[in-house]
Parts: structure tokens; sequence; C-alpha cells
């Protein structure tokens, strides 16, 4: 779901769980302007690529809204402008409601998630990731005495069948219909990839 698949119109899966983080942003918005812990770091999926965490803009519905920001892998932060970001904003709205992929990294490099004693490794190989948000949160309250939590969709992203959206619905039987019929022709060893361009 990360979208980062080359070759294809987009990953099956992206825009049900870009939906759910939409709505989840949505949702943690609200909560935080009510409530007197001001600053939320939600943490989304994207170790190499901020697709999910950027499609997460499509939540405001003003100027004014969150998420006021979005820190993607793509463009490192470092600690003081990331500070000086929620100082801004909470002195702007008076709450703060920002949105990291998972693999947000410091101005060296370094991802900004908590470093693991003994880190797992993923289905396809590269280190899990994963605490970006906390290791903010923290810092938020730290440095700038500031309230903060973290929020994290985890896994429900990508498997709330509740909120799958009719693009994924509609190109997923698709896919499937198209790899069924090449498997029952004896093909095989190929991907199936979409492209809208033609319908």
């Amino acid at each position: 779901v990360d979208n980062d698949i080359h070759g294809t119109d987009f990953c099956l899966g992206f825009p049900s769980c870009a939906r759910y983080c939409v709505l989840t942003t949505q949702d943690v918005a609200a909560d935080v302007r009510s409530l007197p812990t001001p600053v939320s770091i939600v943490e989304v999926m994207g170790r190499n690529v901020g697709w999910i965490a950027a499609s997460t803009v499509l939540a405001r519905q003003g100027a004014d809204d969150a998420p006021h920001r979005v820190y993607l892998p793509e463009a490192p932060v470092t600690v003081e402008s990331f500070l000086a970001d929620v100082q801004n904003t909470f002195d702007r709205h008076g709450w703060v409601v920002f949105v990291v992929a998972e693999g947000v990294k410091t101005a060296d490099g370094t991802p900004w998630s908590a470093p693991a004693v003994n880190p797992s490794v993923g289905g396809f190989g590269g280190a899990m990731v994963g605490g970006a948000g906390s290791v903010l949160a923290r810092l938020v309250t730290s440095e700038l005495g500031l309230r903060s939590r973290c929020e994290k969709p985890g896994l429900a992203a990508r498997a709330a069948v509740h909120l799958v959206s009719s693009v994924d619905r509609e190109c997923a039987g698709r896919a499937a219909r198209f790899a069924a019929q090449e498997l029952l022709q004896g093909n095989s060893g190929f991907a199936v990839v979409l492209d809208r361009r033609n319908g």
C-alpha cells in the first residue's frame, strides 16, 4: 500500500489506505481541538515514500484545518525546524495535528523512529520501522512543554474492509480476473499492473 511499485498506475490498496488515513486525520483533529492535549502526531505507513502521508492533506476542508504539516521520508527534517513548526502552529491555532510517515528522517538521513534493540525484518527483507511519531511527540513535550501524543493507525489503515474505496474494489476485481484468466491459460512469471490511461 505504500504506492511505490514501479510500472503500475497505483498500487492496489493505496486508495483505501489513503482514505482511512484522511478520515482518521479529520477525526483526530476534531478530538484534539476539544481536549487539553493540544498536540497530536499521526504516524502513518511509508518507510521510503510518503504517498500515504501526503494523501492526508485531503482532510483539509479549509486553510486552517489539519493536518497542519506533513513530513515525508523524501524530505529530511531537523529538530529545530520541527519544533519551530509545532510552536508556530500552536501559537496560531492553539492546537496542532501533524502527520508523519514512519520513515521520516533527520537532516543526516537517520530515521526518527525509535531504535530497536533487535530490529525485525519485514516480509520484503527491509528492516521494520515505526515509532517516529512517538519520538517526535516526546520531543514536543520535553522541549516545548506542550502536552503531546502520537496516534498510529498502523495495520488498521490497510486492513479496514469497511472503508475500502470504490476505485480499489473495481481495480482489484479487474486485476484478479485478468490474473486468473492468464493462470488458466498456463501463463505465469508476470505481475499484473494497472494502466488507467485507456479507461
